[in-house]
């Protein structure tokens, strides 16, 4: 969950072009 509000404002605007559902995988592995 820390790694998510980090990129929550990295990658806002990738998170909702690549897809909430296909970055939340990537969010957790990376």
């Amino acid at each position: 969950m820390t790694e998510r509000r980090h990129w929550g404002t990295v990658g806002v605007g990738v998170w909702i072009t690549s897809g909430a559902e296909e970055l939340g995988e990537g969010t957790g592995s990376a």
